[in-house]
């Protein structure tokens, strides 16, 4: 997907992300979980796409463990998740209570109770004793709700639960709960804690929780799972400071057949009319270098003035390219700063090991997914040429050739 990814391969994903989570804590769960038979997955009623991703995970990893899994009732996702694989949720039932007949025998003594049943129904009969039965005494109830385990996702408190903490506190007190959560503000109220506010996604721990019960790699539907709570989470990356732990479970979940695609549809935003604007401009002047399979495009300063946008600004317009066009083997920005009056440089690359090349050999910065050159230069040409003409004398020192098959990013 981006550049950064070229330091993190899918076989130390796994490893990071266990290391997100107290290990003794995580050990706890997978343990707990091993000795029950019957699993109640609890999440709050208006559940984001991460929560409800995350829930999906872990039960669909508990069912192919041969637990019993029941799930609580969520409202459902936005039409835009509809190829998201939530039926291990909505194939469960909901959690169990055994129905309760009281009869106050005092003010109504029975004399014989019997029950017919057939197809379609159960009758139950009262006969009375030596007075009517009254209508009035009989009471119909519940018992407590019961499970082995209670698995609370994306939940600070109990109390955010809802009617399902309310209806059934016996529950939450008297089972073992596992609570999952990326909240700051979450009190601990599980007897396994698996809470990690640096994390940016629930579905983080959940797959690291799913991988220590049920040790095997992601599939395509888990992947989807995974990388749909991280890009929703953080808006593709564009949302604050993302660690190598999130960008390492990321790389696992698209080298495991995530559907990208969709997902950055669904989690694609609409765009403030500057940022399309400049889109628009750079998209209008830029060029494909096939020899090369380098998608250039040139911003000038007259285009952020405009528009009035800043050189900060570029991220999202790269963003908007990734997610409508079909990426090339490197994608060139090159912008004309309004004060500095420099050209500047920013590369992506799908290809991890020219990824690392690059950022060696022409020393930048990785920002969000982006490698930002340190070097400046003073106009469109001299750029252009100085940059082509390392990235040829990499392709000639290595014998990589910019048109070879990469993983589809």
């Amino acid at each position: 997907m981006t550049a950064i990814f070229a330091c993190l391969s899918a076989q130390n994903a796994l490893r990071i992300t266990h290391y997100m989570i107290d290990k003794t804590e995580l050990k706890k769960a997978a343990s707990l979980i091993e000795e029950t038979g019957t699993v109640f997955v609890a999440l709050p009623e208006e559940a984001p796409v991460d929560a409800v991703a995350a829930a999906a995970l872990i039960a669909g990893r508990l069912t192919g463990l041969g637990k019993t899994v029941m799930v609580s009732r969520t409202n459902p996702l936005p039409p835009k998740w509809e190829f998201l694989s939530v039926k291990p949720l909505t194939s469960h039932a909901q959690i169990p209570q055994d129905v309760v007949i009281t009869i106050d025998t005092k003010s109504s003594p029975v004399g014989e109770l019997r029950y017919e049943k057939g197809d379609e129904a159960l009758t139950i009969i009262l006969s009375p004793k030596d007075k009517p039965i009254r209508v009035s005494d009989i009471k119909i109830g519940g018992e407590p709700a019961k499970a082995d385990c209670v698995i609370v996702v994306g939940a600070e408190t109990l109390e955010t639960l809802g009617a399902l903490y309310d209806k059934n506190p016996r529950l939450f007190f008297e089972t073992p709960v596992i609570n999952i959560d990326i909240s700051p503000a979450n009190n601990n109220f599980g007897e396994v804690n698996l809470v990690n506010p640096k994390a940016r996604a629930l579905t983080e721990i959940s797959s690291a929780l799913a991988k220590a019960f049920l040790p095997q790699p992601l599939s395509a539907d888990e992947a989807t799972l995974a990388l749909a709570g991280i890009l929703a989470n953080t808006k593709n990356f564009l949302d604050g400071k993302v660690l190598p732990e999130t960008l390492s479970l990321a790389a696992e979940a698209i080298a495991s057949g995530a559907k990208r695609d969709l997902i950055l549809r669904a989690v694609e935003e609409r765009r403030p009319l500057p940022i399309l604007q400049l889109w628009g401009r750079a998209a209008v002047r830029s060029r494909y270098d096939e020899d090369r399979g380098i998608l250039i495009s040139i911003i000038t300063a007259d285009d952020f003035i405009k528009t009035g946008t800043t050189p900060d600004a570029i991220g999202e317009v790269a963003r908007l390219f990734e997610t409508h066009l079909a990426p090339p083997k490197i994608f060139l920005i090159l912008q004309h700063d309004p004060v500095s009056q420099r050209i500047s440089a920013i590369l992506q690359s799908r290809d991890f090991e020219l990824a690392k090349e690059l950022s060696h050999t022409m020393f930048g910065n990785f920002e969000r997914g982006l490698l930002r050159l340190r070097e400046t230069f003073p106009s469109f040409r001299e750029a252009e040429s100085g940059i082509l003409a390392t990235l040829d004398s990499l392709k000639t020192r290595t014998g990589r050739s910019n048109k070879e098959n990469v993983p589809p990013f």
